[in-house]
Order: structure tokens, then sequence, then C-alpha cells
């Protein structure tokens, strides 16, 4: 008997944003090649309370941004903050402040652990519902979407908001993680697939042990490091339908559907 390793979510919705990309509109022109990643700012968190805002990072905010831009009124979906480097630029100004003696920020250090961004989402939405924080190494973002589906399959009637957010690590660290190159995030309000539902796009996960493609070509290190919200908006926007990821485990599989009319 053949196992199936493979996992299928239908997209409810879905929200993405980089420097100089924060509609689908800018996410096709990206895809197509008309526009860039480009330009600094902070996506828009206008719709959090100014006590609280103060105290977002830019990762956080990138989170923010995208996770709300995914949430229909009045739902509370079973949460999945997904990060592979998390808050790290907090975390190395505590380290540098310990390298060189000086004090130490209590306000950074209470920010600076991995799951800051989805303890402070929830106490922003004053939500007690499941909330997750998860880091996998560069297969991050994929352990993510089996934990969500393994979540829904538990509830079959609840929704699911899987949210990868990452940006690049100090300055320090440059030439030993080339993983993630530029700042984005990415949100997915995802659920399980209804059968018969006309039109409904879904992902589908797959994965066997590393090794080359089917195509016998491995894929290039520019390939590889690329940021996994730029190897999913791919897809997203229908400029592929399918992408994978060797991360020398497993190669991962990402393949879009839509369901006929």
């Amino acid at each position: 008997m053949v196992q199936d390793n493979s996992v299928n979510l239908a997209i409810a919705q879905w929200s993405a944003w980089a420097p100089g990309l924060a509609d689908h509109a800018s996410w096709r022109d990206w895809a197509a090649g008309k526009k860039a990643i480009e330009g600094g700012g902070d996506p828009d968190v206008s719709f959090v309370k100014p006590l609280l805002r103060r105290r977002l990072s830019s990762l956080n905010r990138m989170a923010f941004h995208v996770a709300w831009q995914c949430l229909p009124e009045g739902t509370a979906p079973i949460c999945l903050f997904c990060s592979r480097y998390g808050e790290y630029a907090r975390a190395f100004e505590i380290l540098t402040c310990l390298a060189t003696e000086e004090p130490i920020s209590p306000n950074a250090f209470s920010l600076s652990v991995h799951n800051t961004t989805s303890s402070l989402f929830s106490i922003m939405r004053k939500d007690t519902t499941h909330s997750t924080s998860i880091a996998a190494g560069a297969a991050t973002l994929e352990t993510g979407f089996l934990e969500a589906q393994s979540l829904l399959t538990e509830t079959p009637d609840a929704s699911a908001l899987l949210v990868y957010y990452d940006e690049p690590l100090p300055a320090f660290y440059e030439g030993h993680a080339a993983a993630i190159q530029v700042s984005a995030a990415l949100g997915l309000l995802l659920r399980l697939p209804q059968p018969g539902a006309p039109a409904e796009t879904t992902l589908k996960l797959s994965w066997q042990a590393s090794g080359e493609h089917a195509s016998g070509e491995k894929e290039s290190q520019e390939e590889a490091a690329a940021h996994p919200v730029l190897r999913l908006a791919r897809l997203l926007t229908e400029a592929a339908s399918e992408d994978t990821l060797d991360d020398g485990r497993l190669a991962w599989t990402w393949s879009r559907h839509v369901a006929a009319a």
C-alpha cells in the first residue's frame, strides 16, 4: 500500500505584504515581473490601539497586517503564527547588550520570545481561542500548514488563520543565513475542502524524502533561498501552479487546484 504523503486545504482568503506590495493587484504585478519589492515603511496597522501599537516591532506589524486582512468580522478562527527566526532582532539587541555589559531593557526582553506576535494579536482581539507559534527551520511554513490541517481535522467546522512572517537577520549574520533576503508576511484563512464546492481554490502540500526532483534536476541555491512568502505568492497569484523546496531532509511540493465551477 502506497502512503499518501499529502494534505489539502481550501483557501477562504489570503493576504501578503512586502515593501511596495500590499494588495492582490500589486502581488500579481510582482509575479509578472512588472513590479519590484522595494522601498521602506511599515504596513498599515491603524486598527491597533495606540498603546499596543507602540509595542509592535516591524515584524509584528507585518504579521498583524496580513492577519487582519484575512479575518472576517466577528469570527474567531484557530490562529497559527509561523516564523523561522521570529523576534531575533530584539534577541540580538539583548545579546549585544550582554556582550558589552550594558543594561537590558525589560520591555525588549519580554517581547523577544517566539510567541510575541501571537500573544499580542490575542491581546488586541481579546481572544482566548487556540493559538500556536511555530518555528521549524526552512520548512516552517510547511509545518504550519500541516498543523493547521491537523487542527481542522479535529474541528471540521472551524477555520484556521495561518500567518507566516520573517525578516532578514541582523547584519552580523550576513553570509551565514541566506534563506531570508527581504521582509515579507503571508496570511491564509484555511478550511477543510467542501466536496462539490464550485470554484473552490485549494492548496495541496505533499512531501517525499530529500533528493532530486521528478525532473532529475536540483533547484538552484537562489531558488532554495527564496522567502517562503514569495514562493507561495507565485501560486496564489496564479503565476505558477507548483513549487518545490528541498530542505535537505524532505522535498516539499506545493500545488494549487481550482474546482470546476
